[in-house]
């Protein structure tokens, strides 16, 4: 409806009369942005189009109903999206609700919306669900892809790089390790999200520390994906300082993490097929500073 389809001059003195049953059947056909405008063209129609929206549209009796009868209302709910869905429904209802379906989840589903708070960023889902002691180390039992089979919350938030989460998960406990293997930090490093993998490595012992049963060190798969922040943290780290001492094993690993690098640019035929792109010049160089030599395999 336009506005100026509302002037004064050109609205009739007759439609201002007219009864609130006919004036209900007209907004009953008129959207809310249409409302708003009806509700300025007199001091009567402003009155009635508020009446209309407490009595029609608001609908302020369901949104002064008790808590008790909410629980049973969503009770009957046997959809997840259905209840959420009611939870946005109002502004008094959302807390209420959404503190009623995190809890029925850490009861009854094995806290699986942490993980699902997890994939999508949602920093509230997730702070909501641990403080009703919801299960930080829970699995996802069907997970979305292949890739995601299995994975803890810490292990789903830093494969898609949601620092923030990683970071509320790792403040209330959760385990790095998923069957005695570093998964989260594997992930992130494969998946390329550095500044969640430098957060994710500050416990680590060393750069020789093994990442997954075949995949090699962690310095290794950082060169391999091209991750020159972290490459230089595990560099400077204070515990490879220490390492030093094991010359073999130290110049091992740099060396394995020199030939991975280069081998993601190269083949041994053509070696100089084209150049390094600045984050594998940059780990190259370091790793050469450090001892690395590409004769040792």
């Amino acid at each position: 409806m336009c506005e100026h389809a509302l002037d004064h001059e050109i609205l009739s003195t007759g439609f201002q009369t007219l009864p609130n049953e006919n004036l209900v059947e007209i907004a009953s056909f008129l959207n809310i942005l249409d409302l708003r405008v009806l509700s300025k063209v007199s001091r009567r129609l402003y009155y009635f189009v508020q009446d209309y929206f407490k009595r029609y549209r608001y609908n302020a009796a369901i949104w002064t109903m008790p808590n008790e009868i909410l629980f049973e209302v969503v009770q009957h709910l046997d959809w997840q999206k259905d209840q959420i869905c009611f939870a946005q429904s109002s502004r008094r209802f959302y807390p209420v609700i959404a503190d009623y379906i995190s809890r029925h989840n850490v009861r009854c589903n094995r806290s699986s919306l942490l993980n699902y708070a997890a994939k999508r960023n949602l920093t509230a889902m997730t702070q909501r669900i641990l403080q009703v002691g919801g299960d930080k180390e829970t699995r996802l039992t069907i997970p979305w892809t292949a890739n995601d089979k299995h994975l803890t919350p810490l292990a789903t938030a830093a494969r898609h790089g949601h620092l923030g989460i990683v970071k509320i998960l790792l403040e209330a406990g959760a385990s790095q390790f998923i069957e005695g293997l570093r998964v989260p930090l594997l992930v992130a490093i494969f998946a390329r999200h550095e500044s969640v993998a430098l957060l994710l490595s500050q416990q680590l012992c060393a750069s020789v520390e093994p990442l997954g049963k075949s995949a090699g060190t962690v310095l290794q798969i950082a060169s391999e994906v091209k991750l020159p922040r972290l490459v230089k943290h595990y560099l400077n780290d204070r515990d490879v300082q220490l390492q030093r001492q094991l010359d073999v094993k130290h110049v091992h690993n740099l060396s394995n993490a020199l030939v991975r690098v280069l081998l993601v640019d190269f083949s041994d035929a053509d070696l100089l097929k084209r150049k390094l792109d600045d984050d594998a010049y940059r780990i190259v160089f370091m790793l050469l500073q450090q001892g690395a030599s590409p004769d040792i395999r």
